[in-house]
């Protein structure tokens, strides 16, 4: 456990001396609430994280509030010395963070670089895929879409068949697999069918999904080669993100 996760003190007391920590990430300035069997926590997020010494194993209740809106979700801890992470956003509120000057929620694999504005994918014969993922998963109980502003660029490189360029999708993945596992997605979009290119708002249904449960949210910008002869046939492709927001 990191000793800066040590030093730091919330309303469940000295988490060096915690049954387990819960590490709740949410908007600057939310009163954060973590309950369970009439066992109260509270804790003012003032840099956008929040610590708390969990004294049990079981389903506690996390909430948040700006005093006009409030989100909840239930985080299981089973294990002693656990270190649970939660992500709570209020709807509307953005899920894109890489220039607010606190610590970005995405991170990065693949050719894919975060900077202070934006998030960049790159795709080409020699990097397959690159991918963009949630570190923690995020409640969508209430969340009608999930909505990325993105700008995407589609380079042909060779007589690459004009119904294989589909690069890009956004997934919606269960917490229990990893972030990358597009394979268990509950839900997803194929962004940019075709030539597409120029600025666009991805709309992603996640209505209805259940309640009780937490997703990753990720983005994969991938493509796909052909081998034809010595000459490799494929498509380069650019991804750059600038937001993201559920409503």
């Amino acid at each position: 456990m990191s000793s800066v996760w040590i030093s730091r003190r919330g309303a469940g007391g000295s988490l060096s001396g915690a049954w387990a920590v819960l590490r709740v990430t949410c908007p600057t300035g939310s009163r954060c609430t973590v309950s369970r069997d009439g066992v109260v926590l509270h804790d003012l997020s003032r840099d956008g994280v929040s610590f708390f010494a969990v004294p049990s194993a079981g389903e506690w209740r996390v909430a948040i509030s700006d005093g006009e809106r409030e989100r909840s979700t239930t985080v299981a801890i089973t294990e002693r010395g656990e270190m649970a992470h939660v992500l709570l956003r209020y709807t509307e509120d953005s899920l894109f963070a890489p220039g607010s000057g606190s610590e970005s929620l995405w991170m990065t694999s693949g050719a894919a670089s975060a900077g202070s504005e934006s998030i960049v994918l790159t795709a080409n014969a020699e990097n397959m895929q690159a991918f963009a993922c949630l570190k923690e998963p995020v409640s969508l109980a209430g969340a009608s879409a999930l909505m990325v502003s993105a700008e995407q660029t589609i380079v042909k490189l060779g007589s690459v068949p004009e119904g294989e360029l589909t690069p890009t999708g956004i997934y919606i993945i269960p917490e229990d697999t990893a972030a990358t596992d597009v394979a268990h997605a509950v839900r997803s979009l194929a962004v940019g069918e075709g030539s597409f290119t120029g600025q666009s708002a991805c709309l992603l249904d996640v209505s209805g999904l259940d309640a009780d449960k937490r997703f990753y949210v990720t983005i994969r910008s991938q493509v796909r080669d052909w081998s034809g002869g010595t000459t490799l046939e494929a498509v380069a492709c650019r991804f750059t993100i600038t937001g993201v927001s559920v409503t």
